[in-house]
């Protein structure tokens, strides 16, 4: 199958780069399913992707005919299984990322904050290149 012969595109997610897809390939002529977690986000998506074309169509880039056929290509499920008849699928889910470490603790009254010996006993700062205190 070359590019030539895809007709059929989903798009799984619709946060600003799935809508951003979503708009080319619709555009592009492409029957476009987008895919979100739930239906009101996958509205929401379209929605989107309605503002975002008739911006184009008032700063000229694009006449109102084309913005609307490029939104009626455009359909939107919430169902995964949904995409079963698509040619090409692309993800662009964002992945929630690990929580930052929290910060070490700040040394104790009286520490320099390095490491010391098990027993508690203070561990003595040296300066670079100098003598300890």
């Amino acid at each position: 199958m070359s590019g030539a012969d895809i007709r059929r595109v989903g798009i799984v997610g619709g946060g600003q780069m799935g809508a951003g897809i979503a708009e080319v390939c619709a555009r592009a002529g492409l029957d476009t399913l987008l895919c979100e977690a739930t239906g009101p986000a996958a509205t929401a998506a379209r929605e989107r992707i309605a503002v975002s074309l008739e911006r184009a169509v008032q700063r000229g880039k694009l006449d109102r005919t084309s913005a609307e056929a490029a939104l009626a290509r455009i359909t939107t499920t919430a169902e995964l299984t949904d995409l079963a008849d698509r040619q090409l699928v692309v993800e662009a889910v964002t992945r929630p990322t690990a929580p930052a470490p929290a910060p070490a603790p700040a040394p104790a009254p009286g520490r320099s904050g390095a490491a010391g010996p098990e027993d508690g006993t203070r561990v003595p700062h040296v300066p670079p290149g100098g003598e300890t205190r």
